[in-house]
């Protein structure tokens, strides 16, 4: 009896984690910093030379991070970039200040 019910226990902390970072992956992906990320990548002259038309960018979520509140914040992220000419991973760093973001640094991984 109590062999069952550590497993149920177990059992649901495993549920509540997955359903945990599932809804934080989604939070991440619907974010003013990632929407912003993307729009820079989509349009940055140095990265399209480098891949050529965007077609697809992957958040890397365990190598990301996300901290804002009002008109301060910080973000980075990894991220899988795809393009017409191949795919690298690259690493966005933002920076919010009075409201507006912008990239402080980017630099793609080797």
């Amino acid at each position: 009896m109590l062999k069952k019910t550590w497993v149920k226990i177990i059992l649901v902390l495993i549920v509540i984690t997955i359903l945990v970072y599932c809804v934080s992956y989604i939070l991440v992906l619907r974010s003013e910093p990632y929407q912003f990320a993307k729009d820079y990548i989509k349009n940055d002259p140095k990265i399209k030379n480098e891949l050529g038309e965007i077609k697809t960018i992957q958040l890397h979520f365990f190598n990301s991070s996300l901290e804002y509140s009002g008109p301060k914040g910080e973000a980075e992220f990894l991220l899988t970039i795809k393009g017409q000419n191949g795919q690298r991973d690259l690493y966005i760093s933002l920076k919010r200040s009075l409201g507006k973001w912008s990239v402080e640094k980017y630099e793609f991984k080797k």
